[in-house]
């Protein structure tokens, strides 16, 4: 009981649980019970079955403790298939780390993605980590990395994370990387593992919806005769050079508009592979039309005129002011489908392997498989002090109550001058109000504007 009381304490952040339970074995004294406490699902799930006189949930058999007990037969788990959306992660790492400045006593909420986000807040080693996604295999896929670096030497981990492809996978995960993952991410793996990573698979990141939209790119650059172009941006030596390859070639071809109405602009093509639900394009077409005349017919649901607006200004300043070879691995990634040394994600550096591969580097990371308010509503109030939401609101219907229910949860769980980052597809999303009548100050730390402003990468 003492160990189930700790991993609650834990899991909702509370700091009395277990040390209450260690002054009624002192005492000899009973806990008395509170319908203010915050119980985890781990914990509910657990005495559910001890009082059935039931075997543990297999989550408490488990060697480490990251990945929280949830029902896989729920309709909202199972909505997903066997899929995830996202093979990488498209937030900029060093944006954050620079905007967050996360120190040894920051608790963190942030939403699972990819994983790679998750991992560069572990490199600035918090107090602790909450990593909150409702689709299971965004968990599996962030399990099996830190699986990968409790286990494995750096070679492996960079074939794995680096390269997208190991030729000897299921042997890794079977002698390996078992011992250190959930029952429901090692059967995952086991099923899809040889299929994504395996010799002869195209590799990790052409799995997953945002395979469509690095399909896509390679597509294009064989149809329009580009593909030497693109193969020219990823190694070109300077910025001047990769301007004159994006100029003279590649902008023509890649942000054409008949392209951008007959394929990037369609609702299918943005939800695919790009992940962007209805609601987020809602607002892109809105910005759009404030920014033209506001009694203009051109819809960008329609014409797609929007999009290709926010596809300029997204694309021109990257590529004017970040050298894709070197220093930007998000493009990189989907021009060419793998990393290189030369470039990659922070925590694929040799130096992050020493950091996050010692015995206690993710003891403070806990995975949920939920929706970020169930996860908030359980935790003790006032001890978040970093709410990472990334553009999770630019999925909400603006009419409907769940922005101001979930700024409302948040709220709750933050300390006082506690931090929330988001990221919007919009210039001013709607939701900012929401947060200010709850008490928040607003403060605008990146816009593209005017056109042309580079932000991150």
């Amino acid at each position: 009981m003492h160990k189930l009381a700790a991993l609650d304490a834990a899991v909702t952040e509370s700091p009395f649980i277990s040390a209450l339970d260690l002054q009624r074995k002192s005492v000899g004294g009973a806990r008395r019970g509170s319908s203010s406490e915050r119980r985890s699902k781990a914990y509910e799930s657990a005495i559910f079955n001890l009082s059935a006189s039931l075997p543990l949930p297999a989550a408490w058999y488990q060697q480490h403790h990251w990945r929280i007990y949830y029902d896989e037969q729920l309709q909202k788990h199972k909505q997903f298939g066997d899929e995830y959306i996202y093979a990488f992660t498209w937030e900029d790492a060093r944006v954050d780390a620079r905007l967050l400045k996360i120190t040894s006593e920051d608790v963190v909420l942030a939403i699972t993605s990819a994983g790679d986000n998750i991992l560069a807040y572990a490199l600035e080693q918090p107090k602790r980590i909450h990593a909150v996604d409702l689709n299971p295999n965004q968990n599996h896929l962030l399990e099996l990395k830190v699986a990968a670096f409790t286990a494995l030497g750096y070679t492996d981990v960079w074939k794995l994370f680096g390269q997208g492809k190991h030729d000897d996978f299921r042997s890794l995960l079977i002698n390996h990387l078992s011992p250190h993952l959930s029952s429901q991410a090692f059967d995952y793996w086991l099923h899809k593992g040889n299929a994504t990573f395996g010799e002869k698979s195209r590799g990790l990141y052409y799995t997953g919806g945002s395979r469509h939209a690095i399909q896509l790119v390679q597509w294009l650059g064989r149809l329009l005769g580009i593909r030497a172009d693109l193969a020219a941006m990823c190694s070109a030596a300077t910025l001047n050079e990769q301007r004159e390859i994006w100029s003279k070639r590649v902008r023509r071809v890649l942000l054409s508009q008949f392209l951008n109405y007959t394929v990037i602009g369609t609702e299918k093509f943005l939800w695919k592979a790009l992940g962007v639900p209805a609601n987020q394009r809602a607002m892109i077409d809105a910005d759009y039309l404030h920014q033209t005349d506001p009694k203009s017919k051109v819809s960008g649901v329609k014409s797609g005129q929007a999009i290709w607006e926010y596809a300029v200004n997204t694309l021109d300043p990257v590529v004017n002011n970040t050298l894709v070879s070197e220093e930007n691995p998000y493009y990189l990634i989907c021009l060419q489908g793998q990393y290189t040394q030369r470039c990659h994600p922070e925590y694929l550096a040799p130096r992050s392997h020493v950091k996050l591969s010692k015995p206690n580097a993710f003891d403070g990371l806990r995975i949920h498989t939920d929706e970020l308010s169930e996860v908030m509503a359980r935790m003790t109030p006032e001890t978040l002090t970093i709410a990472v939401l990334m553009d999770s609101m630019d999925w909400f219907d603006p009419a409907g109550p769940e922005a101001d229910a979930q700024v409302k949860i948040v709220n709750r769980a933050l300390k006082m001058g506690g931090r929330v980052l988001l990221r919007s597809a919009g210039l001013k999303p709607w939701y900012v109000d929401t947060f200010e009548k709850r008490g928040f100050v607003a403060k605008r730390v990146g816009a593209r504007i005017p056109p042309g402003s580079c932000i991150d990468r």
